[in-house]
């Protein structure tokens, strides 16, 4: 057995994240990944360190090698990349650190040809893939996103390349429309403006007001798919319109699980894979927006606390 120094990402309380060093040790079964990038997933690791997970989640929502508790103090996170000599490079879920020391039957051999800044994108788009299972959008319906983070996106993404539909975008923020723009999507100011009503939305902006655009824009049997994590906040609805009469659905999406209806057929290491094919398309790196450090990372969400970040996507670049 030998040990070796990392450093990794801990949210202390609901004010405060720092970088902590720690001894990991290596056992026989296990291999040491030096780490290249990791994905920040700022919607639900903003609630996380903000500490706004309920009690009663605090197990439920537990990740593959999480240290703490949700309840802080907690080392969190679960998309990264790194390298291993004689192995190759790997996905794991895994927390933000340097060193990690991986199980080889928790880790996923990147496809050759992916570069591993993008392939941080798997754990979101897994989420979003999903989505769109549950969503059972088909070809030619129209779809609303409501919120385009980094989940927003990549929902936006994969509805933009089914055949036929077409795909519109609105955030409260003026510089994620204008992302939404470059992306080659459809923003929208007022979506309340539309002439035609969505066959199905789906909702990643964690407000009550964008879970009641998502609904009140629908057509008759239209659907609601609901990504959005709250925690402890609680949501107020209208639903004394035509949510009954229009025979309106919300649906819940989550990505611990495959749906129902494809899970005889699916499994989570086939879902993998199919990121990692459509991950092979080039397009996917616009929605990595920012690139800091480790020691940034800390300082990011010690900011994000009190205002919400400006960017799409972020990633931690390891040395």
């Amino acid at each position: 057995m030998s040990h070796k120094e990392s450093h990794a990402l801990w949210h202390v309380d609901n004010k405060t994240s720092e970088i902590r060093t720690e001894v990991i040790h290596e056992y026989g079964e296990e291999f040491l990944l030096k780490s290249k990038y990791s994905l920040i997933s700022t919607g639900t690791e903003l609630l996380i360190a903000r500490g706004l997970v309920p009690a009663e989640l605090s197990n439920t929502m537990k990740v593959p090698h999480m240290e703490g508790d949700l309840m802080l103090p907690v080392k969190y996170g679960y998309s990264l990349t790194g390298e291993s000599p004689g192995y190759g490079a790997f996905h794991i879920m895994h927390p933000h650190q340097d060193i990690c020391i991986v199980n080889r039957a928790e880790a996923f051999a990147i496809p050759e040809g992916i570069p591993l800044k993008r392939a941080t994108l798997a754990s979101n788009l897994e989420t979003a893939l999903t989505a769109v299972w549950d969503g059972k959008i088909l070809p030619g319906e129209r779809a609303l996103v409501v919120g385009f983070g980094m989940i927003g996106s990549l929902t936006a993404r994969l509805i933009s390349q089914i055949p036929g539909c077409t795909v519109d975008v609105y955030d409260v923020s003026h510089p994620r429309l204008e992302y939404a723009r470059q992306f080659g999507f459809n923003p929208v100011e007022d979506p309340y403006a539309a002439t035609e009503p969505y066959d199905v939305s789906f909702h990643c902006s964690a407000s009550s007001g964008g879970l009641q655009m998502a609904i009140d824009l629908l057509g008759r049997e239209g659907r609601v798919v609901e990504l959005s994590w709250y925690g402890v906040n609680a949501i107020n609805l209208s639903l004394g319109s035509d949510f009954h009469s229009m025979r309106k659905r919300i649906i819940s999406s989550q990505v611990g699980s495959i749906p129902a209806a494809m899970s005889p057929a699916w499994d989570i290491r086939r879902r993998k894979k199919t990121v990692f094919k459509l991950l092979s398309d080039p397009i996917f790196d616009q929605h990595i927006t920012h690139e800091i450090s480790l020691d940034e990372a800390a300082e990011c969400f010690n900011e994000w606390r009190t205002s919400s970040p400006e960017g799409l996507g972020y990633v931690i670049k390891y040395n």
